[in-house]
């Protein structure tokens, strides 16, 4: 069984790829200008390893998680989306979808410049909404507080929140935002 298939064909939200498909989706990645896979194929398993190849752990820490959905490998097509407002971008913001609608909430950068050259790291609170793929930005709202670095899920109905960090510490809030259409609403879970 390939290491893809062997990864995701356990959870039936996924269908098995072919081979042909995951041949073209690992020399994807691989020819990515973005990707840290070694120019040299890995083993299948850890020497002495009685694991599965490519468990689902090691597929996230290789970046190969993917999502629910059809894969076709001849008509795959990637398009960029229209950049964020802050022309720097942010990292570690939390991202989903929401009723059809991107959402990017929070996240950091050096607007002062690099690290390197004395700029300092800001927290951010701004959520931004993008409605359809071929739109633009608009500003929704606001996280409850500047926040970093935590873990965004899309649910049913937004995208659950959990953790992050300021420039001071780490939290343990959890919170859900919902695109309402024309407004987003944030509620704080317990």
């Amino acid at each position: 069984m390939s290491t893809i298939r062997a990864t995701l064909g356990g959870n039936p939200d996924f269908r098995a790829l072919t081979q042909r498909e995951e041949a073209v989706l690992i020399s994807r990645i691989a020819a990515s200008p973005h990707s840290r896979a070694p120019k040299q194929p890995l083993p299948r398993t850890a020497p002495g390893s009685t694991q599965q190849p490519w468990s689902f752990a090691a597929a996230l820490t290789a970046g190969l998680l993917l999502v629910a959905g059809e894969v076709a490998a001849d008509s795959a097509e990637w398009t960029s989306l229209p950049p964020l407002p802050d022309p720097l971008g942010v990292a570690g913001p939390f991202a989903g979808v929401s009723h059809g609608a991107l959402l990017v909430g929070g996240g950091a950068n050096f607007p002062d410049g690099p690290p390197w050259d004395g700029g300092r790291k800001v927290w951010h609170d701004t959520v931004y909404v993008l409605p359809a793929a071929d739109g633009a930005w608009q500003t929704a709202g606001t996280l409850p507080r500047p926040l970093a670095y935590g873990v965004s899920l899309t649910v049913d109905d937004g995208v659950l929140c959990v953790g992050g960090s300021d420039a001071t510490e780490h939290h343990a809030e959890v919170f859900h935002l919902h695109w309402e259409g024309d407004r987003l609403k944030t509620e704080s879970l317990p």
